[in-house]
């Protein structure tokens, strides 16, 4: 059985208050954030759009789950 991992408000209590921001149309420099394939866009007030490539962890880093655990022998699988 797998364990849900923890709310995003424990784990980056900052990160979650920028996405209610953003959720909310709150946020003073972010409009919108859209992910598209392995891209994460982010449009910005001003109509400009931002493209980032989302990166995948390596093998040895810690799992981003939550778990403690490498990588490799958590959710890579």
């Amino acid at each position: 059985m797998i364990d849900a991992p923890p709310p995003l408000e424990q784990t980056d209590p900052v990160l979650a208050e920028h996405f209610r921001l953003i959720a909310n149309g709150e946020h003073p420099a972010v409009k919108t954030v859209a992910v598209e394939g392995r891209n994460i866009l982010i449009r910005k007030k001003d109509g400009t759009w931002l493209r980032r490539r989302m990166t995948e962890p390596g093998r040895n880093d810690p799992c981003s789950c939550g778990s403690g655990k490498k990588y490799k022998k958590c959710c890579l699988r």
